[in-house]
Protein backbone atom coordinates (compact mmCIF):
# COMPACT_ATOMS: atom_id res chain seq x y z
CA UNK A 1 0.00 0.00 0.00
CA UNK A 2 1.22 3.74 -0.75
CA UNK A 3 1.29 6.56 1.55
CA UNK A 4 -1.36 9.17 1.38
CA UNK A 5 -0.35 12.03 -0.31
CA UNK A 6 -1.94 15.01 -2.72
CA UNK A 7 -0.88 13.09 -5.04
CA UNK A 8 -1.72 9.85 -4.56
CA UNK A 9 -5.94 11.08 -3.37
CA UNK A 10 -6.15 13.30 -6.99
CA UNK A 11 -4.88 10.12 -8.48
CA UNK A 12 -6.95 7.94 -6.71
CA UNK A 13 -10.15 10.57 -6.91
CA UNK A 14 -9.70 10.20 -10.62
CA UNK A 15 -9.86 6.38 -11.10
CA UNK A 16 -12.66 5.90 -9.10
CA UNK A 17 -14.68 8.63 -10.14
CA UNK A 18 -16.42 5.74 -12.35
CA UNK A 19 -16.97 3.86 -8.86
CA UNK A 20 -18.84 6.69 -6.91
CA UNK A 21 -21.24 7.45 -10.20
CA UNK A 22 -22.01 3.30 -10.03
CA UNK A 23 -22.60 3.49 -5.86
CA UNK A 24 -24.67 6.77 -6.35
CA UNK A 25 -26.89 5.27 -8.94
CA UNK A 26 -27.00 2.16 -7.18
CA UNK A 27 -27.81 4.12 -3.56
CA UNK A 28 -30.70 6.07 -5.53
CA UNK A 29 -32.39 2.56 -6.64
CA UNK A 30 -32.41 1.29 -3.16
CA UNK A 31 -33.68 4.50 -1.59
CA UNK A 32 -36.49 4.37 -4.15
CA UNK A 33 -37.17 1.07 -3.63
CA UNK A 34 -36.84 2.01 0.68
CA UNK A 35 -39.27 4.50 0.22
CA UNK A 36 -42.06 2.62 -1.83
CA UNK A 37 -41.99 -0.16 1.20
CA UNK A 38 -41.67 1.70 3.98
CA UNK A 39 -43.84 4.86 3.34
CA UNK A 40 -44.33 8.41 3.57
CA UNK A 41 -43.31 8.35 7.17
CA UNK A 42 -40.14 7.68 6.49
CA UNK A 43 -39.31 9.68 3.69
CA UNK A 44 -40.47 12.45 6.28
CA UNK A 45 -37.79 11.33 8.90
CA UNK A 46 -34.85 10.93 6.49
CA UNK A 47 -35.02 14.61 5.24
CA UNK A 48 -33.09 16.01 7.45
CA UNK A 49 -30.06 13.89 6.14
CA UNK A 50 -31.14 15.29 2.83
CA UNK A 51 -31.27 18.75 3.80
CA UNK A 52 -27.69 18.36 5.77
CA UNK A 53 -26.29 16.46 1.84
CA UNK A 54 -28.12 19.17 0.25
CA UNK A 55 -27.31 21.47 1.35
CA UNK A 56 -23.29 20.97 2.42
CA UNK A 57 -21.73 21.26 -1.10
CA UNK A 58 -23.68 24.51 -1.67
CA UNK A 59 -22.01 28.08 -2.23
CA UNK A 60 -24.31 30.99 -1.86
CA UNK A 61 -23.36 34.24 -3.65
CA UNK A 62 -24.11 37.37 -2.24
CA UNK A 63 -22.87 40.75 -3.05
CA UNK A 64 -19.72 39.11 -3.92
CA UNK A 65 -19.51 37.09 -1.13
CA UNK A 66 -19.57 33.38 -0.82
CA UNK A 67 -21.37 31.43 2.14
CA UNK A 68 -21.15 27.87 2.74
CA UNK A 69 -21.38 25.48 5.26
CA UNK A 70 -18.34 24.06 3.87
CA UNK A 71 -16.27 26.87 5.34
CA UNK A 72 -17.96 27.04 8.93
CA UNK A 73 -14.56 25.93 10.76
CA UNK A 74 -14.82 22.41 12.60
CA UNK A 75 -18.93 22.32 11.37
CA UNK A 76 -17.83 19.08 8.66
CA UNK A 77 -17.28 16.21 11.58
CA UNK A 78 -20.19 17.19 13.61
CA UNK A 79 -22.18 17.28 10.90
CA UNK A 80 -21.06 13.92 9.84
CA UNK A 81 -21.39 12.42 13.46
CA UNK A 82 -25.15 13.68 13.32
CA UNK A 83 -26.42 12.23 9.96
CA UNK A 84 -24.70 8.84 10.73
CA UNK A 85 -26.03 8.83 14.19
CA UNK A 86 -29.31 9.93 13.12
CA UNK A 87 -29.35 7.47 10.04
CA UNK A 88 -28.64 4.75 12.10
CA UNK A 89 -29.94 4.68 15.40
CA UNK A 90 -32.50 8.07 15.43
CA UNK A 91 -34.21 7.50 12.49
CA UNK A 92 -35.20 3.84 12.75
CA UNK A 93 -36.11 4.35 16.74
CA UNK A 94 -38.45 6.64 15.58
CA UNK A 95 -39.73 5.15 12.59
CA UNK A 96 -40.64 2.36 14.72
CA UNK A 97 -42.14 4.76 17.82
CA UNK A 98 -39.68 3.96 20.35
CA UNK A 99 -40.36 6.17 23.55
CA UNK A 100 -38.01 9.02 23.86
CA UNK A 101 -37.03 8.27 27.55
CA UNK A 102 -33.42 8.31 28.72
CA UNK A 103 -32.27 4.96 26.67
CA UNK A 104 -33.72 6.52 23.74
CA UNK A 105 -31.15 10.01 24.03
CA UNK A 106 -28.46 8.15 26.24
CA UNK A 107 -27.89 5.85 22.98
CA UNK A 108 -28.14 8.38 20.31
CA UNK A 109 -25.18 10.82 22.20
CA UNK A 110 -22.97 7.45 22.94
CA UNK A 111 -23.46 6.98 19.01
CA UNK A 112 -23.09 10.39 18.10
CA UNK A 113 -19.27 10.24 20.47
CA UNK A 114 -18.46 7.40 18.81
CA UNK A 115 -18.66 8.95 15.51
CA UNK A 116 -17.07 12.11 16.64
CA UNK A 117 -13.88 10.24 18.07
CA UNK A 118 -13.59 8.12 15.04
CA UNK A 119 -13.84 10.80 12.11
CA UNK A 120 -11.12 12.46 14.11
CA UNK A 121 -7.99 10.14 12.69
CA UNK A 122 -9.71 10.60 8.56
CA UNK A 123 -9.00 14.73 9.53
CA UNK A 124 -5.55 13.90 11.06
CA UNK A 125 -4.44 11.82 7.82
CA UNK A 126 -6.04 15.06 5.33
CA UNK A 127 -4.69 17.82 7.31
CA UNK A 128 -1.80 18.81 5.63
CA UNK A 129 -3.95 19.41 2.45
CA UNK A 130 -7.40 20.31 3.73
CA UNK A 131 -8.77 23.52 2.24
CA UNK A 132 -11.21 23.35 5.37
CA UNK A 133 -10.47 24.94 8.33
CA UNK A 134 -10.27 21.16 10.42
CA UNK A 135 -9.97 20.33 14.14
CA UNK A 136 -6.08 18.64 13.60
CA UNK A 137 -5.42 21.94 10.69
CA UNK A 138 -6.42 24.52 13.61
CA UNK A 139 -5.51 23.38 16.43
CA UNK A 140 -3.05 20.49 16.39
CA UNK A 141 -2.78 16.77 16.41
CA UNK A 142 -2.40 16.08 20.23
CA UNK A 143 -5.09 18.26 21.03
CA UNK A 144 -7.42 16.42 18.35
CA UNK A 145 -6.17 13.55 19.64
CA UNK A 146 -7.19 14.17 22.92
CA UNK A 147 -10.51 14.94 22.18
CA UNK A 148 -11.05 11.93 20.33
CA UNK A 149 -9.98 10.25 24.04
CA UNK A 150 -12.53 12.69 25.89
CA UNK A 151 -15.99 11.64 23.45
CA UNK A 152 -14.47 7.94 24.47
CA UNK A 153 -14.35 8.66 27.90
CA UNK A 154 -17.55 9.91 28.14
CA UNK A 155 -19.13 7.22 26.27
CA UNK A 156 -17.41 4.94 28.77
CA UNK A 157 -18.89 6.90 31.98
CA UNK A 158 -22.24 6.90 30.35
CA UNK A 159 -21.55 2.93 30.22
CA UNK A 160 -20.50 2.53 33.62
CA UNK A 161 -24.00 4.60 34.52
CA UNK A 162 -25.92 2.41 32.36
CA UNK A 163 -24.78 -0.55 34.08
CA UNK A 164 -25.11 0.42 37.34
CA UNK A 165 -28.54 1.57 36.76
CA UNK A 166 -29.36 -2.05 34.59
CA UNK A 167 -29.61 -0.58 31.63
CA UNK A 168 -27.61 -2.85 29.60
CA UNK A 169 -26.39 -6.64 30.95
CA UNK A 170 -22.45 -7.25 32.01
CA UNK A 171 -21.55 -8.80 28.76
CA UNK A 172 -23.24 -5.45 26.55
CA UNK A 173 -20.87 -3.25 28.92
CA UNK A 174 -17.62 -5.42 28.34
CA UNK A 175 -18.44 -5.66 24.84
CA UNK A 176 -18.51 -2.37 24.39
CA UNK A 177 -16.14 -1.35 26.35
CA UNK A 178 -13.66 -3.45 24.66
CA UNK A 179 -14.80 -1.71 21.44
CA UNK A 180 -13.93 1.52 23.00
CA UNK A 181 -10.62 0.87 24.46
CA UNK A 182 -9.27 -0.22 20.99
CA UNK A 183 -10.65 2.81 19.14
CA UNK A 184 -8.10 4.68 21.72
CA UNK A 185 -5.20 2.60 20.92
CA UNK A 186 -6.00 3.31 17.12
CA UNK A 187 -6.22 6.93 17.53
CA UNK A 188 -3.33 6.32 19.67
CA UNK A 189 -0.95 5.55 17.04
CA UNK A 190 -2.94 7.40 14.47
CA UNK A 191 -0.69 9.84 12.36
CA UNK A 192 -0.80 11.48 8.89
CA UNK A 193 1.62 9.18 7.22
CA UNK A 194 -0.55 6.00 7.83
CA UNK A 195 -0.88 3.43 5.25
CA UNK A 196 -4.29 2.85 2.99
CA UNK A 197 -4.56 -0.52 5.16
CA UNK A 198 -4.51 1.57 8.39
CA UNK A 199 -7.40 4.08 7.81
CA UNK A 200 -9.37 1.66 5.26
CA UNK A 201 -8.91 -1.27 7.29
CA UNK A 202 -8.40 -0.91 11.19
CA UNK A 203 -10.45 2.50 11.81
CA UNK A 204 -13.21 1.88 9.13
CA UNK A 205 -13.66 -1.63 10.41
CA UNK A 206 -14.41 -0.06 14.29
CA UNK A 207 -17.78 -0.21 14.14
CA UNK A 208 -18.10 -3.66 12.78
CA UNK A 209 -15.79 -4.81 15.00
CA UNK A 210 -18.38 -3.14 17.76
CA UNK A 211 -21.21 -5.05 16.23
CA UNK A 212 -19.56 -8.23 16.26
CA UNK A 213 -18.27 -7.99 20.25
CA UNK A 214 -21.98 -6.88 20.69
CA UNK A 215 -23.27 -10.15 19.03
CA UNK A 216 -20.86 -11.98 20.79
CA UNK A 217 -21.98 -10.94 24.03
CA UNK A 218 -25.74 -11.93 23.48
CA UNK A 219 -24.64 -15.54 23.45
CA UNK A 220 -23.93 -14.58 27.62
Amino acid sequence: FTQWSPHNINQNNYSNDKLIYLLLFLSSIAICYALFNLGFNFLKLMMPPIIITFLYPLIIKIHGNEYSLRKVPFLKIFLIAFVWGYVTLLAPLLYHDFNLDYVFFDSFFQRVLLILAISIPFDIRDYQYDTIKTIPNTLGLSESKFLAWSCLLMIDFLLIIDLINNVISFPYFLAIFISIELCSILIYYTHSNRSLIFYGVFIESLPIIMCLFVLAASFF
